[in-house]
């Protein structure tokens, strides 16, 4: 079957149509973009898969994100974080040597500052690495609700900004807001 030059053919929609099958839309169903894998969300991401891909996707702002890709993350920055603090505390109250009168400080041996302070640098240099990845897993979780990532900055107003964000962050996906622009 040939095609004249002078038939018009309708243009293809880059949407996913829900309801029919055969890619029709259902009556007064929203249309919802197709994302390529690598840019979609992952919903009910395990831990591993989670990290996973918080890390390959280091610096993609671009796509979407669940919420579990972007707890999960949260929570092994935050272990490991606590972990090593707990370290160097730790360290430090073991290796005070007690003071000679009840007005000097005590001091603290040089293995227990040999110890806490490696700890306190590692703590300081892995959450500066993870700054990028972690406002990218943001700001997709952000698209992900249908909100462009300029809402991110809305954590810099005070006080009410984080909470702001944090239920923005924490609301339901809502893919049929997502606008293409930003995958």
């Amino acid at each position: 079957m040939s095609v004249s030059h002078g038939s018009i053919q309708p243009p293809q929609v880059p949407y996913a149509q829900p309801g029919d099958p055969m890619g029709a839309p259902a009556p007064g169903a929203p249309q919802t973009p197709m994302l390529p894998a690598e840019l979609a969300a992952l919903p009910g991401a395990s831990f591993g898969e989670a990290l996973r891909r918080f890390f390959r996707r280091y610096a993609q702002f671009r796509g979407t994100a669940s919420v579990s890709e972007l707890v999960w993350p949260l929570l092994f920055r935050l272990l490991v974080s606590v972990g090593l603090l707990t370290i160097a505390v730790v360290s430090l109250r073991v290796g005070e040597i007690p003071a000679k009168t009840v007005y000097d400080k005590p001091d603290v041996a040089d293995w227990a500052v040999a110890i806490a302070t490696p700890c306190l640098i590692a703590i300081a240099i892995f959450n500066l690495a993870l700054i990028i990845p972690s406002i990218a897993v943001q700001v997709r979780r952000l698209h992900d609700v249908g909100k462009s990532g300029g809402w991110w900055f809305i954590s810099f107003v005070p006080i009410a900004g984080p909470i702001w964000l944090l239920v923005l962050l924490l609301s339901s996906s809502r893919p049929e807001l997502f606008r293409p622009k930003w995958a």
